[in-house]
């Protein structure tokens, strides 16, 4: 996660993940303990070396910062940029803005803004493609059937994803540079995706038993 870290600082996020499953395994008191300083260690490591692992974060220092931020990217121009007229100023704007931002970094270039036999290619093998590993994520995340201990790994893994793909797609303005990024968290997404179909795959094999 810290080497990740180095060459984009959203990985870092990926943190959230350990943490929340430390808290919430309650089994090994001492595993727990170790895991537990462990993540603060690194989270000291991360704080004091906070312009190698943070550098990116380091423009913002408030909500107004990170407005005038968002405001400045949404200036910039490119031939498959979207929301660029996008204007953040409130919190609700924020709230309104962000799923839109997510929406498009997984899923663009959207059908109506196809240009041409590049984005046409581009939809067909790549936004479909995410289109049904984000379907089967979702099913995942509000299936009921999962023996606890997976359900719990699983939407643990989910908001991490969510996390880091917000990160990403804040500063992504334009199809081309989505789908560049999309790979960095399609590692995420299909172990999400496997541990999900193994899951099921076992379910059906006790049932066909029965």
């Amino acid at each position: 996660m810290l080497i990740g870290s180095l060459f984009h600082c959203g990985i870092i996020l990926i943190a959230i993940a350990y943490l929340l499953f430390i808290f919430i395994e309650k089994r090994n008191s001492t595993k727990k303990i170790i895991l537990l300083l462990s993540v603060v260690v690194i989270l000291l490591l991360v704080i004091i070396n906070k312009d190698i692992f943070l550098r990116k974060f380091s423009i913002i220092s408030s909500l107004g910062d990170f407005y005038n931020w968002l405001n400045y990217v949404n200036t910039l121009q490119a031939g498959s940029g979207y929301l660029n007229n996008f204007s953040i100023n409130t919190i609700i704007d924020l709230i309104i803005y962000v799923p839109f931002k997510i929406i498009y970094f997984l899923f663009s270039p959207m059908i109506w803004d196809i240009r041409g036999a590049q984005d046409i290619i581009a939809f067909l093998f790549d936004v479909v493609f995410y289109m049904i590993l984000i379907s089967i994520i979702i099913k995942a995340f509000f299936y009921k059937g999962f023996a606890r201990k997976n359900d719990i790994i699983i939407k643990i893994l989910i908001i991490a994803t969510v996390l880091v793909i917000g990160a990403y797609s804040m500063g992504t303005i334009a199809a081309g540079t989505a789908i560049r990024h999309r790979y960095k968290v399609l590692s995420l997404l299909l172990i999400i995706v496997f541990s999900q179909q193994s899951v099921f795959g076992t379910m059906k094999t006790k049932h066909s038993g029965t």
